[in-house]
């Protein structure tokens, strides 16, 4: 569970070079498993935002585990923060609990790309795969996608699919 000499990614990285300097570090599994997002960092006021913060304040990312077609799980995303997605037990930041998920299935990260909110995948070498709108992405290689363009995720043979949900005001969804 060490990245030891991987380098450490910031909310303040250029998005030109997100694909990969967002990618080199490790973020924290932040407060939300289950049902609430619980404790956001520094935020307060309703979802939608005040417009009194700045605009990356407001915008709250989740990703969102769908099983049969009902939200499941749910874990909060820090706009900028790396997170690792691996099988459960595996000490990943996000574990989903499956077979065919590799301890370490790959990494995701939501930034903000010019006016656009995007997420920024890797797969690191998984067995299974790493897939984005049913498209399996290319082991090893950083994989960027505006935010409203990726319909769901998912790893490896599991059945569930993920989403990335995003909530507040500068979301990059078209109005």
């Amino acid at each position: 569970s060490s990245h030891a000499g991987l380098g450490h990614s910031s909310a303040a990285a250029p998005a030109a070079s997100a694909g990969r300097s967002i990618l080199a570090g490790r973020g924290q599994m932040a407060p939300g498993r289950g049902g609430e997002d619980g404790g956001a960092e520094g935020d307060s006021g309703p979802l939608a935002g005040s417009g009194e913060a700045d605009e990356q304040e407001d915008v709250r990312c989740a990703l969102v585990e769908f099983d049969g077609g009902s939200p499941a799980r749910k874990w909060t995303l820090e706009l900028g923060r790396t997170y690792e997605v691996g099988r459960a037990g595996g000490g990943a930041d996000i574990e989903v609990d499956h077979q065919s998920i590799s301890r370490r299935q790959c990494s995701v990260a939501v930034t903000r790309a010019d006016s656009d909110l995007v997420l920024v995948a890797m797969d690191r070498g998984s067995t299974n795969g790493t897939f984005v709108n049913k498209e399996r992405i290319e082991r090893g290689v950083g994989f960027v996608k505006k935010l409203r363009e990726v319909r769901f995720l998912s790893f490896g043979e599991c059945p569930n699919g993920f989403r990335v949900v995003v909530a507040g005001a500068g979301g990059g969804a078209a109005p």
